[in-house]
């Protein structure tokens, strides 16, 4: 046993002899460190700290750092309060009230501050921001994850100044905050979305109940609110329960082509707590749908602002493109007729299915792109649509004339 404390004694004391002049190698001397390392690394002897080293503040360690920028703030962004602290001096604590940012404004600017730094939190900080901004200063969204302090020292005193040390030591690398006008293009395009997405979630609930009353069909239509599918639910929300009739609202290529399966999809049991489900689904989803229309009304008022004025027109016809210097006539600002026409034509064939062509294209926008793709059904569509040797030199001519 003896042996054992002998041998776990000197593993011990050889680690700590190992530990210590690699500390010193990567950060240097702890005594002589501008940066507080004395928190991170081992103590000199084995001893512990005196009891004076163990009642030092924080904040005393943090200001330890040397400062670089004196004028750079820090605010601790929380729901009811704003810490702010300002090169990691003693936080001064505002409201989040707007007579409150606005004194800390004036309080910033009264110190002398040229740069904030502040977290991301929430959408708490868009306000103080959006403030700060306006007076010229410079703003500096951190992500927390990048600022984080010790284990333990998780206050909001700590952070602000914590934050305010990294700030004022010039190590801190803010986020990209898009300019005013993005942001409030953003603040519709949001809502807009969320609209989309709850829309569809009430598709998922229709085919919920529809399914709770074994009604399958969701399974056999491609879309429930296409308009054959908007037809039938309404129909039999409205009391209908024969399949003939209920097929009989379905578009002509559906009663042709999947008569059967639409009848034998539509026999369920119609239970009123699951009819009224699908009512309510159907409601609200078609409430849904009329909200990004409004939301596409202020993006176009917005998308306009950002746009200006439109430009004055040319006095004269704008150049071609093939050449910088005075317009020729014989150079045409415009693609020919028959090389529109043929694009026209290539266009309708990509979704098709059963066309050759339109398998064609798809090959080749997987392999070389859309744009690429298109070209190349172009040209082959017209060597399928002229196969000749004499019309297609015809087409040629025709190109190149600009008919």
């Amino acid at each position: 046993m003896a042996a054992f404390t002998l041998w776990r004694t000197g593993k011990v004391a050889r680690g700590k002899d190992w530990f210590r002049p690699s500390i010193r190698v990567l950060f240097g001397d702890a005594e002589q460190a501008g940066f507080p390392l004395g928190r991170f690394i081992l103590h000199p002897d084995d001893r512990a700290p005196d009891v004076e080293a163990n009642k030092l503040d924080p904040r005393t360690l943090m200001k330890s750092l040397p400062v670089i920028n004196p004028h750079a703030a820090a605010i601790d962004v929380g729901s009811k309060t704003l810490h702010v602290s300002i090169a990691g001096d003693a936080p001064v604590v505002f409201g989040t009230v707007t007579d409150e940012v606005y004194r800390l404004r004036d309080y910033l600017q009264a110190h002398g501050v040229t740069t904030v730094a502040m977290e991301a939190t929430g959408v708490y900080w868009l306000y103080a921001y959006t403030v700060l901004e306006a007076v010229g200063l410079e703003v500096v969204v951190v992500n927390g994850r990048h600022v984080r302090n010790l284990p333990g020292r998780k206050t909001d005193i700590a952070d602000c100044q914590w934050l305010a040390t990294l700030h004022a030591h010039g190590l801190l690398r803010g986020g990209f905050v898009p300019p005013a006008a993005i942001r409030r293009l953003q603040d519709y395009q949001r809502p807009r979305a969320d609209h989309i997405i709850g829309a569809g979630s009430q598709v998922q609930k229709m085919q919920q109940a529809l399914e709770r009353m074994n009604t399958k069909l969701h399974d056999v239509i491609s879309d429930l609110v296409g308009v054959s599918g908007l037809k039938v639910v309404r129909a039999i929300l409205q009391g209908e329960r024969d399949p003939q009739v209920l097929l009989g609202l379905c578009d002509a290529q559906i009663q042709k082509k999947k008569r059967e399966r639409v009848i034998a999809s539509l026999r369920g049991t119609w239970t009123p707590k699951h009819l009224f489900a699908l009512g309510q689904a159907l409601a609200v989803g078609e409430f849904y749908q009329k909200l990004p229309a409004q939301c596409d009304r202020q993006i176009e008022g917005v998308l306009q602002e950002l746009a200006g004025p439109p430009p004055a027109a040319p006095e004269g016809p704008a150049p071609g493109s093939r050449q910088s210097g005075k317009r020729q006539g014989s150079v045409k600002r415009q693609r020919n007729r028959t090389g529109r026409l043929f694009c026209a034509g290539a266009r309708s064939m990509v979704q098709s299915v059963d066309n050759a062509l339109g398998g064609f294209y798809r090959r080749l926008a997987a392999r070389k792109g859309g744009l690429a793709a298109m070209k190349g059904l172009d040209a082959q569509a017209g060597r399928d649509v002229l196969p000749r040797p004499a019309l297609r030199t015809d087409l040629c001519r025709a190109r190149a004339a600009g008919v």
